[in-house]
C-alpha cells in the first residue's frame, strides 16, 4: 500500500489502481495503459489487445467522488472512472508483481483455497474452529467453516461448508457449497441448481 501511495503521489493522480499480467481477458477484461502507466481505456471481458488486471485495490482522491449523488449506485470503471479519462490523465496505474487469486464464486474460492494449502504444504483440508467430524466421516478437498458438525458416514469431496451447518449421518456431497439459509430467499431461482432442505442451502460448485 505504500508503494501504491507512493506512485499516487509522484504521478498527481485522481485514482490509481493496483495492477497485475491480465492472464484471463476472456473472462475480466482489462486495463489498457500508456508508457507511462496512465490508462487510456477500460476493455470488456474478450477483447484481445494486450492489458492489465485491476486488482481492486486503489488510491483515490476524495474529490473524484464529489459529483456522485447520495444514496443513489454508482459504478467506478464503467461510470465514473470511464468520465475522468476523457479529460485527459487521471487515472494511473501501479504495476504489482503478485499473481491475483479471484474468490468471487464457490469454485474460485475453493480453487484458491487449495493454492495456498499448496504452497504452503499444507493439507487441501481446511477446518475452522469449534469443528466437529465424526471419525466415520470422509472429508477430502474441502473446507469447512466455524461451527460444523460432520455426521458419521458422512462423505464430503470438493465442497464449502459453511458456518452452523450440521449434515446427518450418510450425507454424500460432491462439489458442493452448503450454507444455514435465512427463512425467506426471495433470490433463489427455480433455474438455478441452488436446492434448499429445511434451512440448508445447497449451491453447485461450478468451475
Amino acid at each position: 500500500l505504500e508503494a501504491l501511495l507512493d506512485t499516487h503521489l509522484s504521478l498527481g493522480a485522481s485514482v490509481t489502481l493496483a495492477v497485475t499480467k491480465n492472464l484471463a481477458p476472456h473472462r475480466y477484461g482489462g486495463v489498457l495503459i500508456d508508457a507511462n502507466g496512465w490508462v487510456k481505456e477500460f476493455a470488456r471481458p474478450g477483447d484481445r489487445r494486450q492489458s492489465w488486471h485491476f486488482v481492486g485495490t486503489q488510491m483515490a482522491e476524495a474529490s473524484v467522488f464529489g459529483t456522485l449523488a447520495d444514496e443513489k449506485p454508482a459504478s467506478s470503471i464503467g461510470g465514473l472512472y470511464d468520465r475522468l479519462l476523457a479529460h485527459g490523465k487521471q487515472v494511473a496505474t501501479h504495476p504489482v508483481a503478485k499473481r491475483f487469486f479471484d474468490i468471487g464464486t464457490p469454485a474460485d474460492y475453493l480453487a484458491t483455497t487449495h493454492a495456498v494449502s499448496n504452497a504452503e504444504g499444507r493439507p487441501l483440508l481446511s477446518v475452522g474452529a469449534r469443528t466437529s467430524v465424526h471419525p466415520r466421516a470422509h472429508i477430502k478437498r474441502s473446507i469447512l467453516w466455524d461451527d460444523v458438525v460432520i455426521g458419521a458416514d458422512c462423505v464430503v469431496t470438493d465442497c464449502v461448508i459453511g458456518d452452523g451447518v450440521r449434515l446427518p449421518k450418510g450425507s454424500v456431497l460432491t462439489g458442493q457449497a452448503v450454507v444455514r439459509a435465512p427463512a425467506r430467499l426471495e433470490y433463489l431461482s427455480p433455474e438455478t441448481d441452488d436446492t434448499r432442505d429445511g434451512e440448508l442451502l445447497t449451491i453447485a460448485i461450478k468451475s
